[in-house]
């Protein structure tokens, strides 16, 4: 039988841990592996308690799913409840559909689902999301939905198959995560084929599929090497990391390995103090109430997002989890299961999800806008804007899960007889100017060749649909068409302008003009979250707060043009900035004439933007043909 072990427990409070210091940007730059780990202990603690069950002749289903009920549930409810208050108040109408479509998906304990669904170049960011870290939670409950049957199966036609079934099992879901990796990323994060080979770890260690290990000395250093693993991952995974796929066999094997060791080894006594196994009894609680908080602070623009706003988030966590902890899941978790059997709780508790549901659909209708004034309402509706046609997505612009294949070549690098052929190449950024300058430069024949997050350099990195189109431009296009004139746009960062300017110096062999196009002005708060604009507008507005706008511009971006504009200076080469119109006065200009937002999001123009940016362009001379 298995028996509670207080080291297991710290291991929750590292996993914990790491998740919450990673979401709240302190050093630990491979955080989301904690996930990982909290999957492992999963599986090991729910298989023993199977396994248990079923020795003795106590299994049930309705049993299993009460326990779970009571585990899960109670504390997600109080969650779902405040966050949903705190939506109302908080988000915009686009946002309020957004969270209610998650909430109805929590409720079917299906978000990962509609995270996965929604992911994408330009779907709303997922640090906007208060409830994107429910998706591990649906992992595993559509695990646990299975996963007790195949026990039962094996247990009664099988028993002495179930160990190889369960490895067999393991090894398909890792190879398949890593298969996936390479075809659907998203896919591969979110959804549970490619996540069970993680829980089936801990369950393979329940079920005995593991050798004990005898040696003492062994077994202390086996829980140092499990330490150090979950450690180097949490220091060295970024989010460009590969993940999960091959990768989470780090974490996961080092989370395997502290189990495994045992509950006396220099680790486990470790793990076992009472501060660090405090965190692990609390941790639940921790990860369901942290995310919620950092969102709706960022997406509400309550203040600054520096050191001390982010330790006084991690602060109100810990307090809100203590409490959540000693005052809903301990008390439900202690019910009298004779006053409460599995008969009369799960009814309730199917009730309770179902209204989750129904609220969360009530709220996707209209996001209720009639919280906003109409003025509000009209910046607010720039949020929903639909930029395919823009960006010629899908034939000239390849978006998150394009294919080089769906490149238009025909279409996008067209030549003209009577005007002079402009090929511009970038990503996202220059994709959004395509239809400025089109209109602004009727005399061209304007070319393009775009993907999102792609780099216009020599050596292109990033995701397929991105290096297979810049090697087809510079490798293949260019040394059979010689345009007249070459754009550069991207949103550039600083680190990679000896590139660039490599890049800028290759291509002027190809055409007598190469012109390099400056980034335009973004929004943020702290170091890493966009803010878009519209949201700014209307808020600035709602709270009649002229100065939010201002408070959240990046001056990142104005550095980098003014550090490009020096660099390209020396060079001799031709640079165009576009921080020099939008900011021309002592504020950046945020509005067109006409009174439309200048980006739909953090940075990318809209139509009316990307043609005042053009004609500011043409009028001043600073771009000419």
């Amino acid at each position: 039988m298995i028996q509670h072990r207080n080291d297991i427990d710290g291991l929750r409070a590292v996993a914990v841990g790491l998740v919450v210091l990673f979401h709240l940007d302190f050093p630990v730059s491979g955080g989301f592996v904690g996930v990982d780990v909290f999957f492992v202990i999963s599986g090991y603690l729910i298989t023993a308690i199977l396994r248990d069950d079923l020795a003795s002749g106590r299994y049930s289903l309705l049993e299993f799913y009460q326990r779970r009920a009571r585990r899960i549930l109670p504390a997600l409810a109080v969650v779902l409840l405040a966050s949903t208050l705190a939506a109302l108040v908080l988000l915009l109408p686009s946002g309020l559909r957004g969270y209610g479509l998650s909430l109805a998906s929590t409720g079917l304990f299906a978000s990962n689902f509609y995270f996965w669904s929604d992911a994408g170049y330009f779907a709303g960011a997922a640090e906007s999301r208060p409830l994107l870290h429910t998706w591990s939670l649906a992992v595993e409950e559509q695990f646990y939905l299975l996963f007790p049957l195949l026990l039962a199966f094996f247990h009664r036609h099988a028993r002495s198959g179930l160990r190889l079934a369960l490895a067999a099992l393991a090894v398909g879901s890792l190879l398949y995560s890593e298969w996936q990796l390479r075809r659907a990323p998203e896919g591969a994060f979110y959804l549970l084929p490619s996540r069970a080979w993680e829980l089936l770890l801990g369950s393979l260690l329940a079920m005995g599929s593991v050798p004990r290990i005898r040696n003492a000395a062994l077994r202390q250093g086996l829980g140092w090497l499990g330490l150090a693993a979950i450690v180097y991952a949490a220091c060295t995974y970024t989010e460009k990391t590969r993940f999960p796929g091959l990768a989470a066999l780090a974490p996961c094997l080092g989370a395997a390995l502290l189990i495994h060791s045992g509950g006396d080894t220099q680790v486990a006594r470790l793990l076992a103090l009472r501060p660090v196994r405090f965190v692990g009894l609390i941790s639940y609680s921790l990860y369901l109430w942290h995310w919620p908080l950092i969102v709706f602070y960022r997406e509400g623009l309550l203040g600054d997002y520096g050191l001390p706003q982010r330790l006084g988030l991690l602060a109100a966590s810990l307090a809100l989890a203590v409490l959540s902890w000693r005052y809903v899941e301990t008390p439900f978790r202690q019910l009298d299961r004779h006053r409460w059997p599995a008969a009369r709780l799960l009814p309730a508790a199917v009730a309770a999800l179902l209204g989750t549901v129904a609220l969360g659909a009530l709220l996707r209708i209209d996001g209720l806008p009639q919280r906003f004034s109409p003025a509000e309402r009209a910046m607010a509706a720039w949020l929903d804007y639909d930029r395919d046609a823009q960006f010629r997505a899908g034939r000239c612009f390849l978006s998150s899960g394009g294919d080089f294949r769906q490149y238009d070549t025909g279409l996008c690098l067209a030549e003209s007889e009577d005007r002079p052929d402009v090929l511009l190449i970038g990503d996202s950024h220059a994709g959004h100017l395509w239809e400025g300058l089109a209109r602004q430069f009727p005399e061209i024949n304007l070319q393009q060749a775009t993907a999102s997050g792609c780099l216009p350099l020599l050596k292109a990195e990033g995701a397929a649909r991105c290096t297979k189109l810049m090697r087809y431009i510079f490798e293949q296009h260019l040394t059979r068409h010689r345009p007249d004139a070459i754009l550069l746009s991207a949103l550039w960062p600083g680190w990679k302008l000896d590139e660039l300017v490599s890049t800028v110096h290759y291509l002027r062999q190809y055409s007598p003009r190469v012109v390099v196009l400056g980034p335009v002005t973004g929004y943020r708060i702290g170091e890493h979250y966009r803010v878009p604009l519209p949201q700014l507008l209307a808020l600035s507005q709602h709270r009649q707060q002229p100065e939010l706008i201002g408070q959240y511009l990046s001056r990142e971006r104005l550095q980098t043009d003014q550090t490009m504009r020096q660099r390209f200076a020396a060079e001799g080469l031709e640079y165009v900035s576009a921080i020099d119109p939008l900011c021309a006065n002592a504020a950046c200009r945020t509005l067109t004439p006409e009174g439309v937002p200048m980006q739909f999001d953090h940075g990318h123009l809209t139509p009316d933007g990307a043609r005042w940016l053009a004609g500011q362009w043409r009028d001043s001379g600073a771009l000419d043909f």
